[in-house]
């Protein structure tokens, strides 16, 4: 799929689409799980922290002593061997809420209102207690959770103070691990883009699919258009299921190629009444001037005259029928009959009328011939020999006496060339583009030419297209001129 297509185009601009969409979508749905799973997260630890401020609050009720002097945490260091027999009532009590609230893996630790550490679970070690130090902040009246991560340790901490005897005691923290929480986090983020990038890979190839079904009538009418030529204005495209607008684009496409197949005709028939009018009166003139310069009564002056006006009336008709013949080239394919012959005998024909013409000019032509056995070719030989006259007759009439043509056949897989080398005066830069356009002519000062009708290389590049093949030139002022026929020896031709 080429970059600078509609195809290309469309279906990036559906997947960028699609892309922002399943981005937004995606970045909602990740951060509302993780807010999910955090709140989750701080609902038990926010249980938890009461949880275990009623077993601090079922300690006190088991104590005995009444001793208001003494709070809570100031029993909690007493030693005394009644203090450690309800801390082993407390102790199956916390033993129960560990297997229930499930407090095995997590680190808690009680504060006095000076932030001072009283209690802590045993898998404290230095690195939590550096961990809750640093970055775990405490509130003596109130509660709030934060984040506290440190090398392996990513904890969520609940900061919660408690009350003994309506009066703020102590403050509870305990963090939990969120290693769980992160795993599943991860796993969503991957699942999230392992996803998308499913669903983008998807949609650009049922988008491709789509697209291609949906431009499908376009590309019959590119098809199409590459097989219409001025020679060929009879291809249609033909009307199937397709979509509204398309079928009013192949509609409008046909109607387009009919109005222009009628103008071609209108051209071509016109071509040819003018060349056929003009070619009568230019018969009737020439006859006349014939018969008035057999008259004695004429003097020498009136004769030059005549023999000037006959000149340039076979020019004129030489003129008209290249043109004519330009226009049967052109838009009337059936002016060509093809047929399979020998070209290496057809070539040498060729190349002896060439010789006669070039040794009367006192100019050397030399062939190489193409090596081997015949070489078959499938063309129209009348026009054929005309494209070739055309180019060593030009050759001939602009190289000096005592020059030198040179003509080499080859051949490969798909084409036969003929290159035509002289060396004549050659062809400045910018004349080398214009040489096969109709009426383009150049004499150079200083040198006299027979006038020609500008059209030779223009009738001879027509039929090599219509073989198929083409003339490239090669041209140098004052170093001579390059002209390489190429004709395919394979062909679609009947």
């Amino acid at each position: 799929m080429r970059i600078n297509s509609i195809k290309f185009k469309t279906n990036i601009l559906f997947t960028i689409i699609l892309l922002i969409i399943l981005t937004v979508y995606n970045t909602i749905l990740f951060y509302s799980a993780q807010h999910i799973l955090y709140h989750s997260v701080d609902d038990n630890l926010k249980i938890k922290a009461k949880e275990i401020v009623q077993i601090l609050h079922a300690y006190q009720e088991l104590d005995d002593q009444e001793s208001s002097s003494n709070n809570l945490l100031q029993r909690f260091l007493n030693f005394q061997e009644g203090v450690v027999t309800k801390r082993m009532i407390i102790d199956d009590l916390w033993r129960s809420d560990v297997e229930a609230l499930n407090l095995k893996q997590d680190f808690i630790q009680v504060l006095d209102l000076k932030g001072q550490v009283v209690l802590h679970s045993a898998d404290f070690n230095e690195s939590v207690f550096a961990l809750f130090q640093g970055q775990a902040h405490f509130a003596k009246d109130r509660e709030f959770l934060q984040d506290a991560k440190s090398g392996s340790y990513h904890l969520r901490v609940i900061n919660h103070p408690f009350k003994i005897d309506e009066q703020y005691s102590g403050i509870i923290q305990i963090g939990t691990p969120l290693k769980d929480v992160d795993k599943i986090i991860k796993k969503l983020l991957l699942f999230i883009f392992a996803s998308e990038v499913f669903i983008l890979l998807m949609t650009s190839f049922l988008g491709g699919v789509f697209v291609r079904r949906i431009l499908q009538p376009v590309t019959e009418v590119v098809k199409a258009a590459s097989h219409i030529t001025s020679k060929d204005l009879t291809v249609r495209i033909q009307q199937r299921d397709f979509d509204a607008e398309m079928k009013r684009l192949i509609e409008a496409f046909n109607m387009m190629i009919g109005r222009l197949e009628k103008s071609f005709g209108h051209i071509s028939e016109f071509s040819s009444h003018v060349a056929h009018e003009l070619k009568t009166p230019l018969a009737i003139i020439k006859g006349e001037l014939e018969l008035a310069l057999d008259q004695n009564q004429i003097g020498p002056e009136q004769k030059d005259v005549i023999e000037d006006c006959l000149q340039e009336i076979d020019r004129m008709v030489k003129i008209i029928q290249d043109l004519l013949l330009l226009a049967k080239l052109d838009y009337n394919p059936e002016v060509f009959h093809f047929r399979e012959f020998d070209f290496n005998e057809f070539f040498n024909e060729i190349v002896e009328q060439g010789k006669l013409l070039a040794a009367s000019q006192d100019i050397q032509l030399e062939v190489e011939p193409l090596g081997g056995a015949q070489q078959k070719l499938v063309g129209d030989k009348i026009h054929l020999r005309r494209l070739f006259h055309n180019i060593i007759n030009n050759a001939i009439k602009f190289t000096p006496a005592k020059g030198k043509i040179m003509i080499f056949l080859s051949e490969d897989k798909n084409f036969l060339s003929v290159k035509i080398k002289d060396t004549g005066i050659g062809i400045s830069e910018e004349n080398l583009p214009k040489i096969f356009e109709k009426f383009f002519r150049v004499y150079p000062e200083g040198r006299q030419f027979e006038q020609g009708s500008g059209l030779g290389l223009s009738i001879a590049l027509s039929i090599a297209n219509a073989h198929q093949g083409d003339i490239q030139v090669e041209s140098h002022l004052q170093q001579g001129t390059v002209f390489t026929v190429s004709l395919p020896i394979k062909n679609s031709f009947s």
